[in-house]
């Protein structure tokens, strides 16, 4: 099985810091980037948020390689596909991807 890399920028609160770490993900076929944020929540505690699951509710808004996007829009296109995975700008980090909703409604 193909895996994917992906590297997520996590804010640890209890260091007021952000760690990066990098992981391996089962790859699947034009999986979103929600699928795989569910499988490092399982795997490895990767806190973040998502509700509709469809891009209606901007809950699952974070940065992806730069720009920020909703998980549950974001299709992976291949396991070569370079991920870096942040908590959305310009708002608050929580904890790993999770922020502040005021900010986020703008996108």
């Amino acid at each position: 099985m193909e895996m994917l890399a992906v590297k997520v920028k996590r804010y640890i609160p209890e260091k007021s810091d952000f760690e990066v770490q990098t992981f391996q993900v089962p790859y699947e076929k034009d999986m979103s980037l929600l699928m795989v944020l569910e499988h490092l929540y399982e795997e490895k505690g990767v806190h973040f948020r998502h509700s509709c699951d469809v891009g209606l509710c901007a809950i699952c808004i974070m940065k992806v390689n730069g720009k920020n996007c909703l998980a549950c829009k974001e299709i992976i296109h291949g396991a070569d596909e370079i991920m870096v995975v942040e908590p959305a700008e310009p708002s608050q980090p929580i904890r790993d991807l999770v922020v502040t909703l005021e900010k986020n409604r703008d996108r």
